[in-house]
Formats: C-alpha cells, sequence, structure tokens
C-alpha cells in the first residue's frame, strides 16, 4: 500500500500523486476549482523532513520514507458562510516527491 489515510476531517476530496523521485511531499489546497487562498492556522507536521513552501504550495523535504504527517488548518466553506477545522492524517510507504490536493 503506497499510502493510508489514518483521518480526514472536513476534507470534501483528496488526491495523492506520484510527481518525481526527490524525497518530499507538496501540498496544494483547493476550493472552487482554484487555489483556497482563505486557509489560516495551518501547521503541517510530519516525523522527517523541514517545511518549505513554494509559489502557492508548501512542502516537506528531506524525508525519511515511510513517514507519517498530520495536516491541520481552517478554512471558510465554499460559500464562505461557516468556518471548519480541517484535520488530514496520513502515512506514505513509498519514497519518492508525492503531491497531495485537499479539496474543501
Amino acid at each position: 500500500q503506497k499510502y493510508h489515510i489514518f483521518a480526514s476531517r472536513n476534507v470534501h476530496r483528496y488526491t495523492f500523486t506520484k510527481t518525481g523521485s526527490e524525497n518530499r511531499l507538496l501540498f496544494a489546497f483547493l476550493q472552487n476549482g482554484t487555489t483556497n487562498s482563505y486557509i489560516s492556522n495551518l501547521q503541517i507536521i510530519c516525523d522527517s523532513g523541514t517545511s518549505f513552501k513554494l509559489g502557492d504550495k508548501y512542502g516537506i523535504e528531506n524525508i525519511l520514507y515511510p513517514v507519517t504527517c498530520k495536516v491541520t488548518y481552517q478554512t471558510p466553506n465554499a460559500l464562505r458562510t461557516a468556518w471548519y477545522d480541517v484535520n488530514f492524517e496520513f502515512t506514505i510507504n513509498e519514497p519518492g516527491e508525492w503531491t497531495i490536493n485537499l479539496f474543501n
């Protein structure tokens, strides 16, 4: 199993795509078909690696696999009428560069 999801609270959909051989994760946060720029209190905590930002994506590089991560943040719903706490936890077993898209 390449990856395993432990928790997915207030995430409508997610995708994991292997995008290269470098040992890092790239996170994209999407809503209504575009980048979700309303995220607040973002925390990405993994049991190895160091964090970085690349354009509108966040990432963790220099990862040792398997890696377990917890992503938490707050985001409004699609109509911007209420805020939700998001919690997404997973393990990736297969080395490489992974792009993780979280849709709210």
